[in-house]
């Protein structure tokens, strides 16, 4: 593995816990968001210039009443929250589409699978308020700006005949914006295409008259990947690329770099060229990472199938095409740049709010945290509440950059006491799949 150049940038492009990625481009800036599940702020946004340097600039979930009531984040489970959004942009307004998983209290509670779209102005905010879709099933949802002018949300839900455990669907319907309410005939596109399992994720671009949707497949462990399928109508039918997964390191080394590959989006840049970002999880300690899912870059291409005996050939997508894989070490996709990494941020508490960089797990109790600007400290008030799956407790944190985490020079947990105790400590869940 060389080492990094002037000339090349490193990836993830967005280290630490920042999966299933979903990109945009606005002229000459770009934007990501990530999937935050039961943390709040929730549905983090980053801009950038040139594609490898990223600014956090704010959340689509950023007010308390965005989580309350029936998109609730207050007492969600873990592991539930806020999954795998979509970022669009249409003609002067962003859309944030996503689910929260959500589990009620008490005993054999179904799920809820609570899907909603957030609109705002810039990409700071502020953000509006959820507007939730009604009878719009599972999770992943994506939306889609036709250029006739009609809008479009495709999902994953499990189908009512399933072949095999496990198998996804995704659909696709109509949405009316002006009423925030999906309309029309509920179209089945697609359930994957090397055994469809666990099939999620969908996002639909067009190309050159063609309708192209990739998905997710294969859960989210060593198997995961991304497959595409190309459609002459939006409503389908979608042929399958017969070269699926586009991308995926599933056929590596389990003990390559990078391990678990998959969720992808797609960005045209102006000059015509593609990139494409997914997850993956960096080999760092037993084929795992203490970083999660972070955020990688991978160029793309597009090329035209070569058999002559073919009535139609196809324009499919190729990633990474020097290697086919998520490499360590990239070519900076713009000239006269250079990646500039910074883990660090700084907070001295004299504004009346937290750095965007702090988070809660869950929307903060009441007097979770005071202020106080004069002596500029920032006080975390004491509770007997402890961490549990659901429900809130008193903490709040960053997220890590790095896998081995410096500890700060100083932290001043006050005068020693018997009825409470404070903590610094590093918290972390694993996902399998």
């Amino acid at each position: 593995m060389a080492p990094q150049s002037p000339n090349t940038f490193t990836n993830p492009i967005l280290p630490g816990g920042y999966p299933d990625p979903s990109i945009c481009r606005v002229g000459n800036d770009f934007y990501l968001v990530n999937s935050s599940f039961e943390y709040f702020p929730g549905l983090p946004l980053h801009h950038s210039k040139d594609l490898v340097n990223w600014e956090l600039v704010g959340y689509g979930l950023h007010r308390a009443d965005q989580c309350v009531g029936e998109m609730n984040l207050v007492d969600v489970q873990s592991r539930g929250g806020i999954h795998a959004p979509t970022l669009r942009y249409h003609e002067g307004t962003f859309y944030l589409i996503t689910t929260n998983v959500y589990v009620p209290p008490g005993d054999n509670q179904p799920t809820q699978f609570i899907n909603f779209i957030l609109t705002a102005q810039e990409i700071a905010g502020p953000w509006s308020e959820p507007h939730i879709l009604p009878g719009a099933p599972g999770i992943d949802p994506d939306i889609f700006f036709d250029t006739d002018g009609k809008v479009w949300v495709a999902g994953t839900h499990s189908p009512t005949k399933p072949n095999f455990p496990g198998e996804g669907e995704i659909w696709l319907q109509e949405i009316d914006l002006a009423n925030w309410r999906l309309i029309g005939e509920r179209y089945f596109l697609w359930r994957g295409a090397c055994g469809g399992v666990w099939v999620e994720g969908p996002h639909l671009y067009k190309r050159d008259g063609r309708y192209y949707l990739i998905v997710a497949e294969g859960g989210t462990s060593f198997n995961h990947a991304v497959m595409v399928a190309v459609s002459d109508a939006i409503t389908g039918p979608y042929t399958p690329n017969p070269r699926n997964p586009i991308l995926s390191s599933r056929h590596l080394s389990y003990d390559y770099w990078v391990n678990s590959v998959g969720h992808a989006d797609m960005v045209e840049l102006a000059d015509g060229r593609w990139f494409m970002v997914a997850l993956g999880i960096r080999n760092e300690s037993g084929r795992g990472s203490n970083m999660g899912r972070e955020t990688h870059l991978i160029p793309i291409t597009w090329e035209r199938e070569p058999f002559e005996w073919q009535e139609i050939k196809y324009e499919w997508p190729v990633c990474a095409p020097a290697t086919g894989r998520v490499e360590r070490f990239n070519p900076l996709p713009l000239p006269n740049n250079r990646q500039n990494r910074s883990d660090a941020f700084f907070d001295n508490f004299s504004l009346p709010t937290l750095h965007p960089e702090w988070n809660f797990r869950r929307v903060p109790l009441p007097d979770t945290y005071s202020l106080h600007a004069r002596k500029i400290t920032c006080a975390c008030l004491p509770s007997r509440r402890i961490f549990r799956n659901e429900g809130g407790a008193v903490s709040w944190g960053y997220g890590k950059k790095r896998a081995i985490l410096p500890m700060p020079p100083a932290w001043n947990f006050g005068r020693p006491a018997t009825a409470w105790m404070q903590a610094l400590f590093c918290f972390s869940k694993t996902i399998s799949g």
